[in-house]
Formats: structure tokens, sequence, C-alpha cells
């Protein structure tokens, strides 16, 4: 599996989770993900996905870096989104190799893919410079 599909799937997953934001891990890497849900899903839908996958994402190096971002406007650019989310990794390879070799991750993949718009998400990642002094 390339790594561009494996962010899609890992990031669609880590996607649209709208409750509280996890603690700040300080990752040299910063993820954004956005995401769009299919029609007739709801955010409580992705919320309730959200919250049985995110403590396998942190087992595997991946935590929320703020909180959930609800999309309000698009001002500029052919992206669809409901929602934002920033992740914080000090090494996302590690990370993406550790949570799709997680069978517990794995039995929610189905359900992931019924809530996600895989094909128009939009997954960036960033690397922090390290501050010159």
């Amino acid at each position: 599996m390339s790594l561009k599909t494996r962010m899609l799937g890992l990031l669609a997953g880590l996607g649209l989770a709208l409750s509280g934001a996890s603690a700040h891990a300080d990752g040299d890497f910063l993820i954004l993900d956005i995401l769009p849900i299919h029609e007739g899903k709801t955010l409580d839908d992705a919320r309730a996905y959200f919250d049985a996958v995110e403590p396998i994402f942190a087992e595997h190096g991946m935590v929320r870096s703020d909180a959930v971002l609800e999309v309000t406007g698009i001002l500029r650019g052919p992206v669809e989104a409901e929602v934002v989310n920033l992740w914080e990794t000090d090494n996302p390879q590690a990370s993406f190799d550790g949570i799709f070799a997680d069978a517990r991750y794995l039995e929610h993949a189905a359900n992931r893919d019924s809530i996600f718009r895989l094909r128009d998400a939009t997954i960036i990642i960033t690397r922090r410079e390290e501050d010159e002094q």
C-alpha cells in the first residue's frame, strides 16, 4: 500500500472528531487533515468514530495538536470540507505504519469509509523549522 493511500485512509480516520483537544505533543511534523463527509452522515457520526480510534493513534505517536476546527467557509480553492484537524508527530511514517498494522484500527475501516469522502480529502504534512537562537 502506498504512503499516499495510507495517509488518505489514516487521516480520514483521524479526521472528523469533534470532541476536545488532545495534549500538545510538540512534534516535529504538523499534519493538516481536511476532510468532507458523505451526504447523510453527520458530525456526530464522525465524533463517534473518532472517539473509538483516537487512543490507537496516540499509541503510535500521533496526537491532536489543537481542538477540531469547524470549517465555516472556503474563500479560495477547490477544497471541500466540514472540519480541519491538526495532528502532531515526530515521525509520520512510523505513526502511519504502526496504525495501519494495528488490528484494532483496521476494525474501524468500514465505518471510516462510510463517513468520509476520502477521494475529496486534502491532507498536508508539514515540518516545523527549528528555532534559531
